[in-house]
């Protein structure tokens, strides 16, 4: 018998294939249980191997009908904005507006080596808005940061400009940018209650200073380990906070935004495992069951006061804190959608419930007397 597809979580995504992979084909299988299982979108965080996120997405959304497709984070060093408008309008145009161009300056340290530039605040903004006028059917000319563009344009356009979301963590001069230029926003993953409900307010009140609209999206990557044994908890949680403080830029952005301490983080950043490191960084040399030793560092406050972990119950609350300080959706994060039936099942109940409206009262007359006109 055929499972019943269930309804589409508004307020619900999902990473696939998250960290390092061997066989980018497992995306297709987990687009569709996504699709089956009701997230809303699917977001793949490129990399420069086997996760070219035109080729994975393109196939993900091929095996699916309802699921929207995200570049969560698509480097803006990585391409020509020409290929990058040309990518949302194929995408966008080819399967019905499931499309999202999620655009981020990725983080120096991990491009290191790789021949991408990391642009700066004022070249990232000048490449969102190149990116638009271009999806917009303009004729773009430019010569700034970026360098020199000579008219420029996409001969052919989508029906609709797919929406551009800006991925940052969190910090206010990116709050402030993303704001101004973006459809909608995604913050950093092991972002904390406190830290999520700062950068809402930032990016919100700046929506007003700029006279915009309150209509942005905001959206939290959550790291998800519901129903998983201790052993893997402390692999998808504990061993892949490790690849991001081993970076000391990355490790700073957490001790300002969380209030973690430093000290732990310089711990991790001089174990032994990571010394003469053959690329710049940790994630791109061991995956995450290599990286326990680091791990036992991590304090398990850090963890609990940043990912969903645990029962399905205990995942909701924590979900649930989030909304509660103006969270608009997630994009749970390093489990795969099947680990996360349990936690979906939970999160739609938890939702009806919360969304259910309370019925008027029903005031009882006393009866009427004989004779009255009433029924």
């Amino acid at each position: 018998m055929t499972t019943q597809p269930s309804s589409v979580l508004n307020d619900l995504g999902i990473f696939l294939m998250a960290g390092r992979v061997k066989d980018p084909s497992v995306a297709l299988t987990e687009g569709e249980d996504a699709d089956r299982l009701g997230f809303r979108r699917a977001w793949l965080s490129e990399r420069y191997d086997l996760k070219e996120a035109g080729a994975v997405l393109s196939g993900v959304a091929a095996r699916t009908s309802r699921l929207e497709v995200g570049t969560g984070v698509l480097a803006t060093g990585s391409r020509h904005p020409l290929l990058t408008a040309a990518l949302a309008a194929t995408m966008h145009t080819m399967y019905g507006g499931r499309f999202v161009l999620g655009l981020g300056r990725s983080d120096a340290i991990y491009l290191r080596g790789q021949s991408i530039p990391n642009h700066n605040l004022e070249q990232f903004k000048d490449y969102v808005l190149i990116v638009r006028r271009l999806l917009d059917g303009e004729t773009v000319g430019y010569d700034g940061p970026l360098g020199h563009y000579d008219a420029v344009r996409l001969a052919d356009l989508p029906q609709a400009r797919p929406p551009i979301w800006s991925i940052i963590r969190g910090g206010p001069k990116a709050s402030r940018l993303a704001a101004e230029i973006a459809d909608g926003v995604m913050l950093q993953p092991f972002t904390t209650v406190a830290a999520a409900a700062d950068a809402v307010r930032r990016i919100r009140s700046a929506r007003t200073e700029l006279g915009l609209d309150a209509a942005i999206r905001i959206c939290l990557p959550v790291i998800s380990a519901c129903d998983l044994d201790e052993a893997q908890t402390v692999a998808i949680t504990k061993a892949r906070l490790v690849t991001y403080v081993q970076m000391p830029d990355n490790a700073k952005i957490y001790a300002n935004q969380n209030h973690w301490d430093p000290e732990v983080m310089r711990r991790v950043q001089e174990h032994e495992l990571f010394r003469d490191l053959s690329r710049a960084n940790a994630d791109q040399v061991f995956h995450r069951e290599q990286l326990l030793g680091p791990a036992a560092l991590i304090p398990d406050q850090w963890i609990e006061e940043s990912c969903a972990m645990g029962s399905p119950a205990e995942c909701v609350a924590t979900l649930q804190r989030y909304r509660d300080v103006g969270i608009d959706e997630f994009a749970l994060y390093g489990t795969t959608p099947a680990q996360n039936a349990s936690l979906v099942a939970a999160w739609r109940a938890h939702s009806d419930i919360a969304n259910r409206r309370v019925p008027t009262p029903v005031t009882v007359s006393a009866p009427a007397a004989e004779g009255s006109a009433e029924p």
